[in-house]
């Protein structure tokens, strides 16, 4: 009984040891998915792709076997199309080899409804289904190559209005959602990451996705959604000279970038020129400009750390002033005034779709009006299906607006409104207008019954003297009496001198 009691005695420290010790033990950090050509795909599906309003796609869209895309025309989509070529094929190949990889995670159990959790980087799974309903909020915990990965056997559902947050360095590039069936995603609601799907994807009016939707087997299916699978996180550094630089060789100005992951660049940039780095993982950097070849004459300004976060582009600029010291002069020397820094412009796209039963029918002429920052103001016509982008605009609130001139009271416009435009980037405004009347198709018309009046021929003559009219005179009546028949006999008889002297009274009155 002792021994037994001293066996359990040692078991119970043992655990607890082991208890005391778990906390520090962690499992390695899970690596992101390898999707090869199809990284730049927003839209990949199998049977189909249907789209019905104005989806706005950023990243290239695929379709293999299948060979409809139907309401492409009122999709914009930034980026390339492959229907049912050798680019889709491959696609649809490294896609199943991510898929394959996705299931293949080491399983960590949870409950089917993520809405309300904050989660960890890891693996999730469910032999069943996945639901969100309210906010779902991921924590990178400060690691911008942390990797969430959901397994689920079967379905995924996400709630009208429902979120998805990432915080702290989470990526949406780095979120996976493997599902063994099909994802819908409800009516506004707002999703981040990957969804790989074995059948297919649905995403219902006004759902907002950041990431990609690969459906394997199906179709995916589109209502007025905007599907961003790019990551625009980079860092523009502007070199600006200063000073009184006439007369000498400008030195080489040699720029340095380094951050998180070893990255580390250089380049030499002269006056007024302007260099991007992009696809930068979000982090800290730093950037620093090189002493050599500068002289005590030049001074540096605008070096250091700057936050870079995922989807913003980020500005630094370095400022050279070059001030000469100059011998006792009895004036104070000129101040040198930094030249102000141009903000780096951006674009609009604003595209025009025209919608109901329009066959058939004369389109009116739509004209939109795009208003902005510094007094811009521009008109243009715009045709159905075209659009027009105005480049080097001043990062700011633009307002666009159609002319309701020519449109009748059949026509709705949608669309209107103010959007956002920011340095390099494109920004997109689409409007649509929707024709509710009828359109009227010309029928064959029949012939009118014609009423045809004849022609006045011409009398041949005839042998009797017509009676002469009676010509009215210029201050004086005529009045033939009671003897008209005589009188009429009498001209009739007397003939052309009876006229003769009627008419020469009349020149005579």
């Amino acid at each position: 009984m002792k021994k037994s009691n001293r066996f359990l005695s040692m078991t119970l420290v043992l655990l607890l040891m082991i208890t005391m010790i778990g906390p520090t033990v962690s499992m390695a950090a899970e690596t992101t998915l390898d999707f090869g050509t199809a990284e730049s795909f927003a839209i990949l599906a199998s049977s189909t792709i249907t789209n019905t309003g104005t989806t706005i796609i950023t990243g290239d869209v695929g379709l293999h076997p299948g060979t409809i895309f139907s309401g492409q025309e009122t999709a914009t989509v930034i980026g390339e199309i492959h229907i049912a070529d050798a680019v889709a094929l491959q696609a649809k190949n490294d896609l199943t080899a991510a898929f394959n990889d996705a299931a293949g995670r080491a399983i960590n159990t949870t409950e089917s409804e993520l809405g309300g959790k904050t989660l960890t980087p890891g693996v999730y799974s469910s032999a069943t289904s996945f639901q969100i309903t309210g906010t779902l909020t991921l924590d990178g915990q400060n690691n911008a190559d942390s990797v969430f990965i959901f397994q689920t056997g079967s379905t995924l559902t996400t709630a009208s209005a429902s979120k998805i947050e990432l915080i702290n360095g989470a990526n949406f590039n780095n979120v996976f959602w493997q599902v063994g069936s099909s994802a819908t995603l409800g009516t506004n609601s707002e999703f981040e990451g990957t969804i790989l799907a074995a059948l297919s994807i649905t995403a219902t009016t006004g759902a907002t996705i950041k990431g990609k939707l690969l459906a394997m087997g199906g179709a995916v299916t589109l209502d007025n959604n905007t599907i961003i699978n790019a990551m625009t996180t980079s860092i523009t550094v502007k070199k600006i000279v200063t000073g009184d630089t006439s007369g000498i060789a400008l030195p080489v100005f040699t720029i340095s970038v380094t951050g998180p992951e070893n990255f580390s660049q250089s380049k030499a940039f002269v006056h007024n020129e302007s260099f991007t780095w992009d696809n930068l993982v979000p982090g800290t950097y730093t950037v620093t400009e090189s002493r050599t070849g500068l002289s005590d004459d030049w001074t540096v300004s605008g070096e250091g750390a700057i936050e870079v976060i995922a989807d913003q582009v980020n500005l630094a600029t370095i400022t050279n002033a070059y001030a000469v010291e100059v011998e006792p002069t009895p004036t104070e020397p000129t101040p040198v005034v930094p030249t102000p820094v141009t903000p780096l412009n951006g674009s609009l796209t604003v595209g025009k779709i025209a919608t109901g039963n329009i066959t058939g029918m004369t389109l009116p002429t739509f004209e939109f009006t795009v208003t902005g920052p510094e007094d811009f103001a521009v008109t243009r016509a715009i045709a159905n299906n075209s659009s027009y982008t105005f480049v080097n605009l001043v990062p700011g609130t633009y307002t666009v607006t159609e002319s309701r001139t020519g449109l009748s009271s059949d026509w709705t416009v949608n669309g209107e409104g103010t959007v956002e435009v920011v340095s390099e980037q494109i920004a997109v405004k689409v409007i649509t207008n929707n024709y509710s009347g009828t359109t009227t198709v010309p029928t064959t018309p029949t012939e009118p019954t014609e009423t045809v009046t004849p022609e006045p021929t011409t009398p041949e003559p005839t042998t009797p003297v017509p009676t002469e009219p009676t010509i009215p005179q210029t201050g004086q009546s005529t009045d033939y009496g009671m003897a008209t028949v005589l009188g009429i006999t009498a001209l009739l008889l007397v003939g052309a001198g009876v006229i003769s002297l009627a008419r020469r009274k009349r020149f005579d009155a």
